[in-house]
């Protein structure tokens, strides 16, 4: 194991190779007729496969693994790079959206709390009957002409689904028509009630 981690670094790789070429009785010369230790096992090498095995062996271990580690550790940092870089366009585009409609940070929070909740399958979107159970939950029904119209109007890349900074314009969108309709309402009423006392006072 010593000597395979010593070739596949390229560290004298070449007295390994040569040793099993011609033999430990042979090759290095300086080892010849010194010490027992150094005599040859295999008195009779084989030059074509021990030549095989070592240059594949350096090729593979030396050559290509080390590459494709360079190259695992690269591509693991680009992306976590290009992730960071559009987490940092999400949150800068959250921002900007928060000021042109006036959410604010406890409102942000709570988007970001049903969003969570609403991503069943927690892949960072929305989709159409998910949206449904959302609406379900805080008594909103709708019909799926509605919902498609209401997915359209927020959906900018028209990719079917809703992202974080669509629903943030969602619910903004939702909150606004929510607010007209409680104008619309408190309108017709003082309307009525107006209607009601210029009637009366008719009468009267």
């Amino acid at each position: 194991f010593l000597s395979l981690f010593k070739i596949s670094t390229l560290d004298a790789w070449g007295d390994a190779l040569y040793i099993n070429v011609y033999g430990c009785d042979v090759y290095p010369p300086y080892f010849i007729n010194k010490d027992e230790m150094f005599r040859c096992p295999n008195p009779t090498p084989q030059p074509g496969p021990t030549v095989a095995f070592f240059t594949s062996f350096v090729l593979i271990g030396s050559l290509v693994m080390i590459t494709l580690f360079v190259g695992v550790v690269t591509t693991s940092m680009e992306e976590a790079h290009r992730l960071q870089m559009v987490e940092f366009e999400i949150e800068t585009r959250i921002r900007e959206l928060c000021n042109e409609r006036s959410v604010t940070t406890s409102q942000l929070d709570i988007y970001r709390r049903v969003f969570a909740m609403l991503d069943l399958d927690g892949g960072g979107t929305i989709e159409g009957e998910e949206l449904r159970l959302g609406l379900q939950a805080v008594n909103i029904e709708c019909s799926d002409d509605q919902l498609e119209n209401w997915m359209k109007e927020v959906d900018e890349n028209s990719d079917g689904v809703i992202d974080l900074i669509e629903f943030i314009i969602f619910m903004t969108n939702m909150k606004k028509k929510a607010m007209e309709e409680q104008e619309a309402r408190k309108l017709t009423e003082e309307e009525a009630m107006n209607k009601r006392t210029t009637m009366k006072k008719e009468e009267e």
